[in-house]
């Protein structure tokens, strides 16, 4: 009745999805199933609703615009030509929406906002004096003011942390894991914790940890512990704090808390290649490498990757070095 929430599509999407898609379905192929699917049926008679009422403006404009121009033996009308030019590109989205996610793309719903608000207000007075504005709707006029200076004072704060959450992800996509961390400490004071921000500081660490040793090196690991199961707090359904928390538990020696993680994973995205090869990752740390082999071949039965074809060749590697040699009988 009320859907699962509004970005949920693609939780749910890798939940569910075919195993030949190894790719995030982040949006449904159809505007309209993704709607019903997380505002329900609430949301889908708004949007009706929303729709039915522009539309029902833009005919009613319409045919009383071709009934002025016929009565003044006029040919032409601009407004005419914008309602009926924004009319039609509404029907081809209604249309092409059963088959795209138009309007999940901001740029295209900003067009579209404009199409609607030519079909709301054509922009013709058709009375020939001005109507004094009654005093009630003085009233209203600085709502829209004040209701934007709202917006901006719950914007502003946040700024500055968001800012610095997009600073981090640019370092860790250029692998700058030092910078990333300290950009992300930095949306952190800023009060920036949302799930992005606390997987780029705790990826980084781990990444950094990994080029250590000793104490250096579980120092980096503890702390990439703590941020993978703070995003987790926030977004526990999260494959990638998931799998990556969970390997950073295995790289601690706890292998118990690690399977807890993955088997979460697993839960939430059984179908994804990445996550069996991650597994592969931790029986292997534990020295398990016959299950670690048959992981890795799992992962790339889903989909060929590198961290499941090194594993393989790693695991099959020790599995026979580990097994003695018979020498022949003379």
């Amino acid at each position: 009745m009320v859907g699962t929430g509004a970005g949920t599509y693609l939780i749910y999407g890798r939940k569910f999805r075919d195993p030949s898609i190894q790719s995030d379905p982040i949006y449904a192929h159809n505007d309209y199933v993704q709607l019903l699917a997380e505002y329900g049926v609430i949301g889908g008679a708004l949007f009706v609703g929303f729709l039915a009422a522009h539309l029902s403006s833009a005919w009613k404009f319409i045919r009383k615009m071709l009934r002025w121009l016929q009565q003044n033996e006029k040919a032409f009308s601009s407004s005419l030509a914008l309602a009926v030019g924004a009319s039609l590109g509404v029907v081809a989205l209604m249309v092409h929406s059963f088959f795209d996610f138009n309007l999940q793309i901001p740029g295209n719903t900003l067009f579209v906002a404009f199409l609607f608000g030519i079909l709301a207000n054509p922009g013709v007075q058709w009375d020939k004096e001005q109507r004094e504005p009654r005093s009630n709707a003085l009233i209203w006029r600085p709502v829209p003011v004040l209701l934007g200076l709202v917006l901006i004072g719950f914007v502003w704060p946040r700024w500055p942390g968001e800012a610095e959450s997009e600073a981090a992800r640019l370092a860790f996509l250029k692998q700058s894991y030092a910078l990333a961390i300290y950009h992300s400490l930095q949306a952190i004071r800023h009060g920036n914790e949302d799930p992005d921000t606390l997987y780029y500081l705790a990826e980084s660490r781990r990444q950094l940890g990994n080029g250590f040793t000793g104490d250096t090196k579980r120092d980096f690991f503890t702390g990439a512990a703590k941020a993978f199961q703070q995003g987790l707090s926030y977004f526990p359904m999260d494959e990638r704090l998931l799998v990556k928390g969970g390997l950073t538990l295995a790289q601690l020696g706890d292998f118990t808390a690690a399977d807890e993680l993955f088997v979460r994973a697993f839960e939430w995205s059984p179908s994804l290649g990445q996550v069996y090869a991650f597994y592969g990752s931790r029986l292997q740390l534990e020295g398990r490498n016959a299950e670690a082999a048959i992981a890795y071949r799992h992962s790339n039965q889903l989909s060929a990757n590198q961290i499941a074809t090194v594993g393989l060749n790693q695991t099959l590697e020790a599995t026979k070095i580990a097994q003695p040699t018979v020498s022949p009988t003379p």
